[in-house]
């Protein structure tokens, strides 16, 4: 994890913005809870007691994303989205696919599901999401275009 992420992590809490709390306190600690989080990710989730423990770190805490009905994430949780230059080459061809076919079919709503099954990554899926409301927004303009024109 890099330090600009551990930042980002830092300056969502309240309390530090407030100038205390743990990350106050405790930083070196909050620091390695926050790669444990991270790194819990990509770990199985088979055993109940550690499922439990996220859920209450990320939902009863409040430390985590926000999790809509269906594990579906909240936009208004995620981090801003970062610059395209800090976004995976693979992630940016994705998104691109995906984009491109929501256009053509008038699918938004849909992309964005794909994009939450497909992209883990709060960061890259805040870009994912910030890409295809730019979309959304240009096709709309352009459809206002054509019926002013009419």
């Amino acid at each position: 994890m890099s330090k600009a992420d551990m930042d980002k992590i830092r300056d969502v809490s309240e309390a530090f913005k407030k100038g205390f709390g743990p990350w106050v306190d405790w930083a070196e600690q909050m620091m390695l809870k926050s790669i444990v989080k991270r790194a819990s990710k990509w770990w199985p989730m088979s055993t109940p007691r550690m499922a439990r423990a996220l859920q209450i770190l990320n939902e009863e805490n409040g430390e985590g994303l926000a999790v809509l009905a269906n594990n579906v994430v909240s936009p208004a949780a995620l981090p801003a989205p970062p610059p395209r230059d800090e976004v995976s080459i693979a992630v940016q061809n994705t998104v691109k696919q995906l984009v491109d076919r929501a256009v053509q079919q008038n699918a938004f709503e849909a992309c964005k599901e794909v994009m939450e099954s497909r992209i883990k990554q709060p960061a890259e899926l805040a870009w994912a999401f910030d890409e295809l409301e730019k979309a959304r927004t240009e096709c709309n303009s352009d459809l206002s275009d054509q019926a002013v024109n009419s």
